[in-house]
């Protein structure tokens, strides 16, 4: 008889592709959010070199302006991490970043702590990701300060409202301010 454990089962990952991490995509668990970036550019980055750094899919745009020498003024939420990809470490780097879900957001410190969130059940979970990949141990009862502390920032990242990220197929807006002169 074949037995999935339940984890497993309730990630959707039948293929194995999240690296045993909880959940898929739109879920605001790692296996839904952590995915690997591969860049090529023989001439300018390092083969084979890794990155641990923070960085989220709104840090794209600011990348990409970087790298082609964009120079006029847009409005975005993302860091460039153009330097990291040439292996220069200096720059601007997040403190955390924030994802949306189905369930609600979700944040994740530089330090490695993450605070995730189920809206419709009230819940706030608290991980230590560099100790618990898989998110297998809930650390609010023992971390309060720390739940609280990452719950204000997500907050205040969400506007003041955490509806603000949760993510739906329906109704989806983009908030995009017009910078466009004629």
């Amino acid at each position: 008889m074949f037995c999935t454990p339940l984890k497993e089962f309730l990630s959707g990952d039948v293929f194995d592709g999240n690296g045993g991490r909880a959940g898929m995509k739109r879920s605001n668990l790692q296996g839904g959010i952590q995915v690997p970036l591969i860049v090529r550019w023989p001439a300018r980055i390092e083969a084979g070199r890794t990155s641990n750094r923070l960085i989220a899919n709104y840090d794209l745009l600011a990348t990409l302006a970087e790298t082609t020498g964009f120079s006029r003024p847009f409005n975005t939420d993302g860091i460039s991490f153009y330097n990291e990809l040439i292996n220069h470490r200096e720059g601007e780097e997040h403190e955390f970043v924030v994802y949306s879900s189905y369930t609600g957001p979700t944040l994740i410190s530089d330090e490695g702590w993450k605070i995730r969130t189920d809206l419709e059940k009230g819940v706030f979970e608290l991980f230590y990701l560099p100790d618990d990949f898989k998110e297998e141990k809930d650390l609010s009862k023992q971390r309060p300060k720390k739940r609280e502390e990452l719950k204000k920032k997500l907050l205040s990242a969400c506007e003041g409202d955490l509806h603000n990220g949760l993510f739906s197929n329906q109704g989806s807006i983009l908030k995009v301010p017009n910078t466009t002169k004629r």
